[in-house]
């Protein structure tokens, strides 16, 4: 795993790696799918995307384990390519936040990020270099508890490219 660089703003280097992301993941999707980019959609993650039960992103494990506890499991849908690129809204939790993060693309740690320097960054945003999980590939987010003054996840940034008409808004 190599080091993962954070970003505390949308600077052009950043934005050219989330651009080359969505290109990355539409020839992905083009070439595993047949289709044409016109037969795509392409379109902001969704909480849904990662199988959240809630209508928008809300990851705390409760406890103070000092591990890696699962926060979400999900195999990318039939027809899904996503890319993830940062993380957002940090609120303290009074007990059993999260420290860090750690996301499993098919089985292969990709990035363990630190999550309390949210608390300190400009509109409450950390941006990563894009991480990739093609269509039927397992996706797994942890998080490491440690007791009081931790963080609370409350989202991520991140592209889909699916066939259109799958996701119906």
């Amino acid at each position: 795993m190599k080091e993962t660089i954070l970003y505390y703003e949308q600077t052009p280097e950043l934005l050219t790696k989330v651009e080359a992301m969505k290109e990355k993941l539409v020839a992905s999707a083009m070439k595993e799918l047949g289709l044409s980019r016109n037969e795509l959609t392409i379109r902001d993650i969704r909480a849904a995307d990662l199988d959240s039960s809630l209508n928008a992103f809300a990851w705390t494990p409760s406890g103070t384990d000092t591990y890696y506890s699962w926060i979400d499991d999900k195999t990318v849908g039939n027809l899904k390519f996503l890319g993830i690129y940062g993380y957002y809204d940090g609120t303290w939790a009074a007990a059993g936040g999260i420290t860090s993060i750690k996301i499993t693309v098919a089985g292969k740690t990709v990035a363990e990020l630190p999550v309390q320097c949210i608390s300190s960054a400009q509109d409450k945003v950390v941006y990563f270099d894009p991480i990739f999980a093609d269509q039927n590939t397992n996706i797994t987010i942890a998080g490491y508890p440690m007791g009081d003054n931790t963080i609370a996840i409350q989202g991520v940034f991140g592209i889909v490219v699916e066939k259109k008409g799958l996701t119906i808004d």
